[in-house]
């Protein structure tokens, strides 16, 4: 698993290098670093989504149980 997201982040970043290098097809550093700071805020789109979750929610995948009062 851990190969396959590797190469998805390493698709993901060519993908983006054709847009970032599209006026001056130079693959300078600056380049890079504007392609790794897009690739950055790709999972930073998702955080949103993290307020809609409930304390209860996969509490049965992880095992976890809310603690009662008198506990």
């Amino acid at each position: 698993m851990q190969q396959l997201t590797v190469s998805f982040g390493v698709s993901v970043g060519a993908m983006l290098l054709g847009p970032f290098t599209w006026q001056s097809h130079e693959l300078t550093p600056s380049r890079l670093h504007e392609v790794f700071l897009a690739m950055a805020v790709i999972p930073l789109l998702s955080l949103p989504g993290f307020r809609f979750l409930r304390p209860e929610d996969g509490m049965e995948i992880s095992g976890h149980r809310r603690r009662g009062r008198g506990d």
